[in-house]
C-alpha cells in the first residue's frame, strides 16, 4: 500500500480510525465536492425542504371517527418538543398514519 502513494488519505494499516485527523487539503477537497449543485439539499425549498414541513395535530374521537384540528406547527422540531418525543418517532407516526398516544392523529397536510 505504501508503494501505491494514493492521492487520497488512505490509512496504510487497516485499523481503527479513532484519532485520525484529515489533512487540510483533504478537507478542502471534500467540501468542494459538496458545494452548489452537488449538495444533496441544493434547490430544495418549501414543501421539499425538511425545515418547511408543517405538522398538524388533530384530536381523534374513536367513537365517532371525527378529527378536529388541535394545533399546528411550522416544523417537526417544534411538534416533537410539544409532544415530548423525538422527530424520528413523529415522522414514523405520520408516515404510518397511526394514532399517537391513542388520541392524536398527526399529518403534514390539512384534513378536511
Amino acid at each position: 500500500m505504501d508503494s501505491l502513494s494514493p492521492k487520497y488519505n488512505i490509512l496504510s494499516i487497516a485499523d481503527s480510525l479513532l484519532g485520525y485527523v484529515h489533512r487540510k487539503e483533504s478537507i478542502t477537497k471534500m467540501s468542494e465536492t459538496k458545494k452548489d449543485k452537488n449538495h444533496p439539499m441544493f434547490g430544495k425549498t418549501g414543501e421539499n425542504s425538511p425545515r418547511g414541513m408543517l405538522v398538524f395535530i388533530y384530536s381523534f374521537n374513536t367513537l365517532s371517527n371525527e378529527t378536529t384540528l388541535y394545533k399546528s406547527f411550522d416544523n417537526y422540531t417544534e411538534a416533537a418538543k410539544y409532544l415530548e418525543c423525538s422527530k424520528h418517532i413523529l415522522s414514523r407516526y405520520i408516515d404510518k398514519n397511526k394514532l399517537f398516544k391513542k388520541q392524536w392523529k398527526l399529518s403534514t397536510s390539512l384534513i378536511t
